[in-house]
């Protein structure tokens, strides 16, 4: 007995879901530009502002070489790209480390990029769209973030590749100021390391 199932192939029209926006009151629709995501692998609801005038998506586009941070506001359904990330190969997405979105209390978001050639993290203002610094650099790959204090404006993050001549694989821990300075590597065996908290 022949059992299909039927897929889509190169070419055949893919479905593509789409954010709209309404007003309650009225019921009207506000129109939304899909310039900036016309052709989402996954198009992700983040958050809503503070004030509920706003909201931000994650737009991945299909075949991976572009992802966007998007805010919408809502009065008008103006998009505008909070981050614009775009690679001639192939953005890591699904990597923790590779990819990272973190909303932080002083309005800017963290975010992770191979845009120098090397994995590191990057502050940017969330209201201007405009880049803050880079919180980590060198040619050197963050891998993980373990823990982030914005009271005292710190991050622990672990990173490989640091030391010449040991395992690229091998996990080092450090910490850095979310204003880019004040980098420090806290471990260098050769080896991989696992760190645990004191109980304060």
């Amino acid at each position: 007995k022949l059992q299909s199932y039927p897929y889509l192939k190169p070419g055949d029209a893919i479905p593509v879901a789409t954010p709209r926006l309404f007003e309650i009151r009225s019921g009207k629709e506000i129109p939304i530009s899909h310039d900036l995501f016309a052709n989402p692998w996954s198009l992700d609801f983040q958050r809503w502002s503070d004030d509920g005038t706003r909201c931000w998506l994650l737009y991945n586009e299909r075949g991976h070489q572009k992802m966007r941070v998007l805010e919408i506001t809502l009065a008008t359904g103006e998009v505008r790209a909070i981050v614009d990330e775009s690679s001639t190969t192939f953005i890591h997405y699904s990597t923790e480390g590779k990819m990272e979105l973190r909303w932080l209390k002083d309005h800017t978001l963290l975010w992770a990029s191979e845009r120098s050639g090397w994995n590191h993290l990057y502050r940017f203002d969330a209201s201007s769209g405009k880049l803050v610094n880079a919180v980590t650099s060198g040619e050197w790959n963050v891998r993980r973030i373990e823990s982030i204090d914005e009271d005292s404006g710190q991050i622990w993050f672990y990173a490989v590749g640091l030391n010449s001549g040991q395992d690229p694989y091998h996990e080092q821990f450090c910490r850095a100021n979310l204003d880019g300075t004040e980098f420090v590597q806290l471990t260098e065996g050769d080896g991989t390391h696992k760190v645990q908290w004191s109980p304060d």
